[in-house]
């Protein structure tokens, strides 16, 4: 049986919605939407978007921008120096240089690393955090290059400041053909039929991008100890498929472009504000991860849509987050979440150099 259209006001075939697919949302997805996007504006509003005088009165993504311009030796414009055409123009690339040589000199032999495990008695065991120690090493050895890792971790973090981490799990299933034959003369090839298999089924150690990692505090240093996090991403359908595809409400999710030839049909009761950041990224996905150890909640929303809500899910009785973090150098106040950066340290040397070496060369 053909399944039912709905034309919207708009007379334009693009805007006939498959009522088969229309999302109706309970009370309790309503609640658990409205709450991950009320933290996800109070952590960009109050912690992401101000400034902190630690960072020089600039906001974090400010102060990441302007390291990572002076690590990569970026050399303003003359207009925005209020330079002539004729004077000397140089950034040096003394700060980049200091990076290179402290990171190398890290890297070349990866630090060791300590375990604890402990019992439901909370007692110490030194076997088994030895057994463990060996499997995670393993895991790492089996499945990544630990001196590449630390040398792009120790430049990330020197660079940047602060280097975040999630640590997990993957597995991912799907249909993929097998490659029987290939004539390398005919470019003719031969394949298995389409088949349900594990593509991925491994630890994996991402680094999370630090403006899509929003905390609740930014004067609380212990990642373990914030009240709430928040991951984001903003990935293409396709790649929505491959990750949330199998959830039952994945069907449900429809990207900004979708839900604008029906806008005025739809209410967006989890807040206009979505729709209007999402504004340049009109074909891409929304993905917001929530985690709060103080509400007890797990919670994955796309595009308004909760695709798992679920306590937190890492730890029986005591809760953890599933990510790590690395700091450069504390500031003078050490409680602030993200740590100094090394460009940001070097900053008044680079400075003088800078002026130095440009001075001479007008004067040469």
């Amino acid at each position: 049986m053909p399944k039912k259209k709905l034309k919207t006001n708009v007379s334009s075939e693009e805007n006939e919605v498959d009522l088969g697919v229309v999302y109706k949302p309970t009370e309790q997805d309503i609640e658990a939407t409205r709450l991950v996007y009320d933290e996800y504006d109070y952590m960009w509003e109050n912690v992401m978007n101000q400034s902190y005088p630690e960072m020089n009165d600039r906001t974090p993504a400010q102060f990441w921008d302007d390291s990572q311009k002076r690590a990569n030796s970026y050399v303003p414009s003359r207009a925005s120096q209020g330079k002539e055409e004729w004077q000397a123009n140089v950034f040096t690339g003394t700060t980049r240089n200091k990076i290179r040589a402290y990171v190398s000199s890290v890297s070349k032999e990866p630090p060791q690393m300590s375990i604890t495990a402990t019992n439901k008695k909370s007692e110490r065991s030194m076997r088994r955090a030895e057994v463990v120690k060996h499997m995670i090493r393993h895991s790492y050895i089996a499945y990544d290059n630990p001196e590449m890792n630390i040398f792009f971790d120790g430049w990330d973090c020197a660079v940047s400041g602060t280097v975040i981490k999630y640590d997990g799990l993957i597995h991912k299933t799907g249909k993929q053909p097998i490659v029987e034959t290939f004539d390398a003369v005919t470019g003719e090839v031969k394949l298995k039929d389409d088949e349900e298999r594990v593509l991925e089924d491994c630890p994996i150690e991402i680094e999370i991008p630090l403006n899509k990692f929003f905390v609740r505090n930014a004067y609380i240093r212990d990642v373990q100890e914030q009240p709430a996090v928040i991951r984001v991403d903003w990935i293409t359908k396709d790649d929505f498929e491959l990750e949330y595809g199998k959830y039952s409400k994945a069907k449900f999710v429809k990207s900004r472009a979708q839900i604008r030839k029906t806008r005025e049909q739809v209410e967006l009761f989890f807040g206009d504000r979505w729709f209007d950041r999402m504004e340049d990224m009109e074909n891409k996905i929304e993905v917001i991860k929530f985690f709060s150890k103080a509400k007890n909640k797990y919670i994955i929303v796309a595009d308004g849509v909760p695709l798992l809500v679920a306590p937190m899910l890492w730890g029986r009785v005591k809760k953890w987050y599933p990510f790590t973090k690395a700091i450069f150098e504390p500031f003078a106040n050490s409680n602030l979440f993200w740590g100094n950066s090394m460009p940001n340290i070097l900053m008044p040397h680079q400075h003088t150099e800078k002026a130095l070496h440009n001075s001479m060369l007008d004067k040469t």
